[in-house]
């Protein structure tokens, strides 16, 4: 690759900057980078989310930001002050040019402009969390990273919010999911709201599962038969987390599969020697299977 390109007007045969030049003229930077090897159009989703972000923005340290974010949530690298150097000239080069106003009109502003409510409750998400990223929202990755950064912070409603208007079911499905396990009881129908339609069974099931879980570990007798009315997942978390005898005695006996049985019957064991670890030796919670 060659070195020290820091502008369009660097690049062979450029007199105006236009898409196809800044590409390449940011796979001249080398950007720490993927190596000579690396794909072109690797480099190209650099140069068009370093685009976008200067035309919403109109700054080039903030693309740069964006950039740097990128680079370490999706490649898993850096890029070093002499690279951000470079691209923050590179882009400082283009702004205001022709370049960057269409490329906030197909590009960057794209996201905005399909989803506005959704840009501005991100946007405002972002900065309640604390988090320097604003916008452009077009990464689900991004997204995604905000949603579960809200969570950490107990912020469910306005995550809520934000998922009535999330386009992608993926996202919307996965942060919903995790979100259960740590919902207290009267928030769980919020979060089945909150799913989208086509995920709405699965979603039920889980929450079904979490109160049943929950109810067993708070003391609720069980009768005959009990084990088959338990669905396969709730039978694998109650099997490898439970701290009830009686509940790892009938799994043990009834479980539906060899692996259940085995998984009740080993605990059981753990539980009467006072150790308290499920699978693999570590603490967990018995309503939710997380490590304690």
């Amino acid at each position: 690759m060659a070195e020290g390109v820091v502008g369009p007007a660097q690049v062979p045969g450029a007199r105006r900057p236009d898409v196809r030049r800044l590409r390449a003229a940011v796979r001249a930077l080398d950007l720490v980078a993927l190596g000579d090897d690396a794909p072109a159009d690797e480099y190209d989703d650099v140069a068009d989310r370093a685009l976008s972000v200067l035309a919403r923005t109109g700054d080039p340290g903030t693309a740069v930001g964006a950039v740097r974010r990128y680079l370490a949530r999706v490649w898993g690298v850096g890029l070093d002050d002499t690279g951000a150097d470079r691209l923050h000239a590179l882009l400082r080069d283009v702004a205001g040019t022709r370049l960057v106003q269409d490329a906030g009109r197909a590009g960057g502003a794209g996201f905005a402009a399909r989803h506005p409510d959704l840009d501005r409750a991100l946007d405002a998400l972002a900065g309640a969390v604390g988090d320097d990223h604003h916008g452009p929202w077009d990464d689900e990755h991004d997204r995604h990273a905000l949603y579960a950064a809200a969570l950490r912070q107990g912020r469910g409603a306005a995550v809520r919010s934000c998922l009535a208007d999330e386009p992608d079911p993926h996202v919307a499905t996965s942060v919903v999911l995790t979100a259960l396990d740590d919902a207290p009881d009267g928030e769980l129908d919020d979060w089945a709201r909150a799913a989208l339609a086509d995920a709405r069974g699965l979603v039920a099931e889980r929450v079904a599962e979490l109160r049943s879980a929950r109810a067993l570990a708070a003391g609720l007798p069980i009768g005959p038969g009990a084990a088959a009315t338990w669905s396969d997942p709730l039978q694998r978390r109650l099997a490898g987390t439970s701290d009830r005898p009686d509940v790892l005695e009938v799994l043990g006996r009834d479980g539906r599969t060899r692996r259940v049985r085995g998984l009740a019957q080993h605990r059981l064991a753990q539980v009467r020697r006072g150790c308290g670890a499920g699978e693999g030796g570590r603490r967990v919670d018995a309503a939710t299977g997380r490590e304690a």
